[in-house]
């Protein structure tokens, strides 16, 4: 079987036997084999075309899973490293840098979220005038063709056309930011266990 260098969550459907069992039951576990320590929060030179090549960091893997399976659990990283790679403290190495990554990518998610809004409402000025030219364009043609017709039709079509953008920027677009938020506060808060990596096979 070839070999996984991302090997996948262990949620708690999963039945573990011994003690941990019950421990998987009460957090939300993320497994990843990697090459060092590194390999965390960086992609390291290497042959792209070897089996053993991660193409994401552990971080990106780590939220994409918790983006993916919102949870309220804690969760619990499983870190597996060739042996020589596990030096004293390199759990609490790890959990520093995640969280210092975390705290940054947050701020930086917030301003971004700011600045989609700003220009929400930025668009709404040009988007505005033309829902109301819609509107009235709608109105007028009805009150003197009565009835529905191909030109009130029209003029509800430029009323959708100059307020989508807008309302979906200033309400929608910014929650894409909050749900990575939601991951990284829990991955900021995850708790690191370092193990080492089965030989390979």
């Amino acid at each position: 079987m070839a070999y996984d260098p991302l090997v996948s969550m262990r949620d708690s459907g999963r039945r573990a036997t011994g003690s941990r069992r019950d421990v998987d039951d009460r957090v939300q576990q993320i497994e990843i084999t990697l090459e060092s320590a590194d390999e965390m929060f960086v992609i390291a030179p290497a042959d792209h075309f070897s089996e053993f090549r991660n193409f994401m960091t552990g971080l990106e893997y780590s939220i994409s899973v918790l983006r993916s399976r919102p949870s309220s659990r804690p969760v619990v990283i499983t870190v597996r490293l060739p042996e020589h790679e596990i030096t004293e403290g390199i759990e609490a190495q790890l959990s520093r840098t995640t969280g210092r990554y975390c705290e940054h990518r947050i701020s930086y998610n917030r301003r971004e979220a700011r600045a989609v809004r700003l220009d929400g409402f930025s668009a709404m000025k040009v988007g505005l005038p033309v829902a109301i030219a819609g509107g009235l364009v709608a109105l007028l043609r009805s009150k003197t063709l009565g009835g529905i017709n191909a030109s009130e039709i029209a003029g509800g079509v430029v009323m959708w056309v100059g307020l989508w953008y807008p309302l979906d920027t200033i309400f929608f677009t910014p929650l894409g930011f909050s749900r990575e938020n939601s991951a990284l506060g829990r991955l900021r808060d995850a708790t690191f266990v370092v193990e080492p990596r089965p030989p390979l096979s």
